[in-house]
C-alpha cells in the first residue's frame, strides 16, 4: 500500500472510531493513529512526512517501538536502539 492510501485507511479507522478533527491541537482524542515509518522510505509531502517528524521525542512513541521493533533502522536517523530517550519527557510505565 502507497503511504498516502495507508494514511488515508488510518484517517478512516479514527474516523469510524469517532475521531473528530479541529480540536485542540494535542487535546484529548478518542485515537490516534500515526504513520511512524514505511520501509526505508523519506517521505515530505503536504499532510504526510515519514518518518513521523516526533518520533524520537516521544517516549510514549519510542519506548513501545523499542519493544516490538529493537532492530529497526529508521530512515535519516539511524538505529532506534541509538537513539537517546528524552529525559525531560514524561517516562511512561507498563500496566498489566
Amino acid at each position: 500500500m502507497a503511504a498516502q492510501e495507508l494514511l488515508q485507511a488510518l484517517q478512516e479507522i479514527e474516523n469510524m472510531m469517532g475521531r473528530v478533527r479541529g480540536g485542540q491541537h494535542w487535546g484529548p482524542r478518542v485515537i490516534d493513529l500515526d504513520l511512524l515509518t514505511l520501509g526505508d522510505e523519506l517521505i515530505d509531502q503536504d499532510g504526510l512526512t515519514v518518518p513521523h517528524p516526533g518520533i524520537a521525542l516521544r517516549n510514549f512513541v519510542l519506548l513501545p517501538l523499542r519493544e516490538v521493533a529493537p532492530q529497526l533502522v529508521i530512515p535519516g536517523l539511524g538505529p532506534l536502539a541509538d537513539i537517546v530517550i528524552n529525559h525531560d519527557e514524561p517516562r511512561i510505565e507498563r500496566i498489566a
